[in-house]
Formats: C-alpha cells, sequence, structure tokens
C-alpha cells in the first residue's frame, strides 16, 4: 500500500524530516497552524465527516448485513476499511515524524481511493434503500468538498510552506505572532 512504501522512504533516511539544527519549529509539529487547527468551523467539518465518513457508514453496513445484502454492505464497508487504513497510517506518519510531504500525501491519496469506492456505493445497481442511497451521496459530496475544497488548496499549501520554510531553507526569521501568514499573500 502507498502508506507502506511512504514509511520505507521514511525508514531510509532519505529525505530530510526536520531542519538540519535538529529542532522541531511548531510550523512542522502542525503545519495547518494553530489558529485553523481550533476554529469552531474546522472542527464542526470534522465532526461531520466522522458522522458522514464513519458512524454513519458502519450503521448502514450492518443494516444491510442483517438483511442479507451482503453487496450493499460491502460497498458502504470499502471506504470504511480505507478511512481507518488512511487513519492509521496518519497516526504512523506523525509519530515516526515522516517527510511533511508525504504527511500530506497521505490523506490525498486515500481520499482518492475513498471518493471512489463512494462512487460504486452511490452508483450501486442493486437496492439500497433510500437512506443509504441518500447517505451515499452525502458521504461522496463531502469527501468532494474535502479533497478538492481544503485538502489540495489549503492544506497541501500549508503542508508544503512548512516544510519549504523549516527543513529545506537555511534561515528563516519570523516575526512572532506570524507564523500563520508566512509564505501567504497580504489581504487587500
Amino acid at each position: 500500500s502507498f502508506s507502506g512504501y511512504a514509511l520505507i522512504l521514511h525508514k531510509a533516511k532519505l529525505l530530510p524530516t526536520l531542519p538540519p539544527q535538529g529542532h522541531e519549529p511548531e510550523m512542522i509539529k502542525n503545519p495547518l497552524g494553530v489558529v485553523l487547527t481550533q476554529s469552531k468551523n474546522y472542527q464542526s467539518w470534522l465532526r461531520l465527516g466522522l458522522v458522514l465518513g464513519l458512524i454513519a457508514p458502519s450503521i448502514a453496513a450492518s443494516s444491510y448485513l442483517r438483511s442479507g445484502n451482503v453487496l450493499a454492505a460491502r460497498a458502504a464497508g470499502r471506504p470504511l476499511f480505507v478511512l481507518c487504513s488512511q487513519a492509521i497510517s496518519i497516526a504512523l506518519s506523525k509519530e515516526l515524524k515522516a517527510f511533511i510531504p508525504i504527511r500530506i500525501m497521505i490523506p490525498l491519496v486515500y481520499s482518492a481511493m475513498r471518493i471512489g469506492l463512494l462512487w460504486g456505493w452511490a452508483t450501486l445497481s442493486i437496492p439500497i434503500g433510500g437512506v443509504g442511497r441518500f447517505l451515499a451521496i452525502t458521504s461522496l459530496v463531502y469527501h468532494l468538498l474535502d479533497t478538492f475544497g481544503f485538502l489540495l488548496p489549503v492544506a497541501t499549501l500549508r503542508y508544503m510552506r512548512a516544510h519549504f520554510f523549516c527543513v529545506e531553507a537555511s534561515e528563516v526569521v519570523v516575526r512572532d505572532g506570524s507564523e500563520d501568514a508566512v509564505g501567504l499573500l497580504p489581504t487587500v
């Protein structure tokens, strides 16, 4: 799997993960920034993802299994498996302090896989019930918005900014309180 390759690259020490000085700046610990990760909107978005990506599909898959609809249970369970694999991979990459670009590639790759599986569940030709179809479509829309509205335009840029400013740069001086604005254009 992708996470296995990423962890092998990390273990081979081919890619730098910390600045040459050896310290771990706050920007590497939390590339998204404290302001974003502690905002109510971001926390609400994550809770919605928990409900649409984990809790509701788990209930749907177990309901399908109880009714004997194994194909529908399999269709609902595949995105769950990918989500759980992603959570384990992200936790390992954080624990091992993996190369920052790989740390953002993990959710991007898993999201791409999950979108395909959710499409398969949403367009399943066998009856899955109105609630099941609505859940599949809603989950698909959520993950599309998350991938193309957050992971690619926001998270990827912040992770790459953290990597290039903290690991690749030989010296970067940031004024106190300006860590979240580094690399961004001023707003007019």
